[in-house]
């Protein structure tokens, strides 16, 4: 994965957003200032479907043992929104529940609709293609198989 000019290593500033890189994904969170950021989470192990809520949290104490970055990934395709609409609307989540919803409404999609206005998530994007690329392949692997070994081939005789 590529570095833009917009996901470098940075002091965050109000409106950016952070990305918190986890071990098999990342956690998206946007920062309001004073070192804090907001963010989508869901209590307990998180389940495709369940309830979440918007929290306000230290960013410090988010990412120990992980590494962050400034990565506002999508400026090159919408225009962010002014920095203090961002920090005011997220200010304005906080405490609120929302249903999550792993591949429609994650902690992606809540940052890119607060700085962008629109609700996007490259993970989602990128794990359906995983996904469909696995998917063809098995699909190609179990014609192979028929192939090799029909169903109505005649067993063989024992003399």
């Amino acid at each position: 994965m590529g570095c833009c000019l917009s996901c470098i290593y940075r002091d965050p500033v109000p409106g950016d957003m952070v990305e918190i890189i986890e071990t098999l994904y990342s956690h998206w969170t946007v920062y309001v200032g004073d070192g804090y950021v907001v963010h989508f989470t869901v209590p307990g192990p998180a389940r495709p479907i369940s309830k979440g809520r918007i929290s306000r949290s230290k960013l410090a104490g988010m990412v120990v043992g992980c590494s962050y970055r400034v990565n506002n990934y999508l400026d090159d395709r919408y225009e962010p929104r002014p920095a203090d609409v961002i920090v005011s609307e997220a200010n304005a989540w906080v405490g609120k529940p929302l249903d999550y919803n792993l591949l429609l409404e994650n902690c992606e999609h809540f940052a890119t609709y607060l700085r962008y206005g629109h609700a996007e998530s490259r993970q989602v994007k990128q794990g359906l293609c995983v996904c469909a690329s696995c998917t063809v392949a098995w699909v190609e692997i179990i014609k192979w198989f028929k192939r090799k070994h029909p169903k109505n081939k005649p067993a063989l005789e024992v003399v």
